[in-house]
This record gives C-alpha cells, sequence and structure tokens, in this order.
C-alpha cells in the first residue's frame, strides 16, 4: 500500500521554535514520509532535521555559511506563508501518483500532534478527498479573515464570502493526486494578490466552488481532527463562535464532547495550554516569542 506524507515549510526557524511540532510528531504514531520544506534556513536546523531522518528540501545554499535561503528577489519570511503552496505543489508532482495515499500538511511553528493523522484520516475520511477543519466562526464576525479576503481579493468576492464558515490553511490533508492540485490552485490564486497571508482567503474561495465542495470533509472542530485556538482564545469572538470550547485537562486538548483532537493548531494563543504543550513537547532547544498573526 502506498505511504503517507506529511509536510511542513519552515522559513527563518530556529530548531527551538519548532521543537514541539517534531517532537509531537515523532511520538504521535505516525509512520508516513516527514518531509520539510525549507526556504531560509540555519545549516544547523537543516542538519538537525536531517539527523532525525526527515527530508528536507532546500533551494539554494550560501557556499560560505552554508544556510538555506530562498532563491527568489524580495522573497521574506512571511512570503513562505503562501508560497508553501506552490512548493508542495512542486514536490508532489515529481513523485509518482502511486507513491502516496494521503498527504498531510500541518503548520510547523503553532502546532502540535496528540494522535497519528494516518489513523484520523483512515478513520473518518470515507469517500471524501480532502480534509479542513472550522475555525468556528464566519467571516463577517472575524476582522483578520474578512479584512484579509477584502485586502487580497476584493469586495466582490468578500459579499460571496462573509456568511460562510473559515476553514484554516493551516492544517489540510487528502488524497494525494487531489491534495497535490488543489496546491497548484491555491498557489495560482495567491499570485493574483502578491500579498503576504493571502493563502487562506484563496483556500476558502477554492473550497466554496465546486468540484472541491463535493470533494471537501469540512470538519467542525467537534469532529476532532483539528482544534484552532486562536478562535476559541479570543475574547473578541465570545458569543460569535459556532461551537462550543474545547476542554483541557492538563496534558490533551478535547473536543467539549471528550474526543481527542488529532491536531492542535494555535496552542500557544491560549497561555494554559501554551506553558503545559510546549513543556510536555520540549527537548531540541529553547523557544522562541511567536510573531503575530
Amino acid at each position: 500500500m502506498a505511504k503517507d506524507v506529511l509536510i511542513g515549510t519552515i522559513s527563518g526557524y530556529e530548531l527551538g521554535t519548532i521543537q514541539y511540532w517534531l517532537n509531537s510528531l515523532d511520538a504521535c504514531g505516525f509512520a508516513g514520509d516527514k518531509v520539510v520544506l525549507a526556504c531560509n534556513a540555519d545549516r544547523r536546523v537543516v542538519e538537525g532535521l536531517r539527523s532525525r531522518l526527515y527530508e528536507v528540501v532546500t533551494y539554494a545554499t550560501d557556499p560560505a555559511t552554508g544556510n538555506a535561503y530562498y532563491p527568489a528577489e524580495s522573497f521574506q519570511d512571511e512570503d513562505a506563508s503562501a508560497e508553501r503552496f506552490y512548493l508542495m505543489w512542486q514536490y508532489l508532482a515529481a513523485r509518482r501518483r502511486e507513491d502516496y495515499r494521503y498527504v498531510v500538511s500541518v503548520d510547523v511553528r503553532d502546532a502540535v500532534f496528540q494522535s497519528d493523522p494516518s489513523k484520523w484520516l483512515e478513520d473518518n475520511l470515507g469517500d471524501k478527498e480532502l480534509n479542513v477543519s472550522s475555525e468556528a466562526v464566519r467571516y463577517d464576525d472575524e476582522e483578520w479573515n474578512r479584512a484579509s479576503v477584502i485586502d487580497n481579493f476584493g469586495r466582490t468576492l468578500h459579499e460571496r464570502m462573509r456568511s460562510h464558515v473559515i476553514w484554516n490553511a493551516g492544517v489540510i490533508a487528502g488524497a494525494a493526486p487531489v491534495f497535490r492540485d488543489l496546491c497548484l490552485n491555491v498557489h495560482l490564486l495567491c499570485r493574483a494578490s502578491r500579498l503576504p497571508y493571502s493563502d487562506q482567503a484563496a483556500l476558502n474561495i477554492i473550497l466554496s466552488m465546486e468540484p472541491y465542495r463535493r470533494l471537501t470533509r469540512f470538519n467542525a472542530s467537534e469532529d476532532g481532527w483539528a482544534c484552532h485556538g486562536g478562535a476559541f482564545g479570543d475574547p473578541v469572538l465570545t458569543g460569535k463562535l459556532l461551537e462550543p470550547a474545547p476542554t483541557f485537562d492538563g496534558a490533551h486538548v478535547y473536543t467539549s464532547s471528550g474526543k481527542k483532537y488529532c491536531v492542535v493548531h494555535q496552542y500557544d494563543r491560549v497561555p494554559a495550554w501554551r506553558e503545559a504543550l510546549q513543556k510536555k513537547y520540549a527537548g531540541a532547544g529553547s523557544a522562541t516569542t511567536p510573531p503575530p498573526r
């Protein structure tokens, strides 16, 4: 049977920043290929990842320092948020169709794994070919996402999206051929904007259209695929959230009905979660202060 592959993208991160992602992934039971697409990365980061048997893809190397860098004019670390979709498409397009069953993409800086994503997909994806998760709020009720659609793609598309639930771009998965081509579509729409952080708005617009609407499992937070702490930890959204708050027992984050989430994303925006989960998954250096959203 074909393997699964889990892909993360880094640019400007130190090992101390990504240790929680690495350690939780290595502990969760995932048995597929682990790939990191490294744009701007210190040589020690690349060597550290490879010593843990991660496949690290780099795009250019400084001969003086050995540091990896992304050879695009004016490229900044934050540009990797959208550029990663092109890089994932490029990586997957170079593989044979039968190489991989599922592809999983999870943000590296602010996510941890509580269980094996392959097992979750086996048990839950069914006849769908893409897997996304809700931020439990609509576009009109969350300022950052609302502004992102307007700034990147204009008010006409905002009118189309304003009543839609927001699907998070930081934790997505799916059958390899469909996931691969979704990445290219997101990349092409992001190129129409050329602003940083256009990826989530682009993804949501694409998922609102056919054939993606029919191909996608749209998970509520309560389904247990992924929890996005940015929504549940934001007091501005009190009264606007569409789902009940997750629970935390000091070691794991659960849905309100007691399902343990497979992935906890944006855990660093909930202070109690951040302290406990970083302590639990520490072990590869010291954490750095995360950048703002």
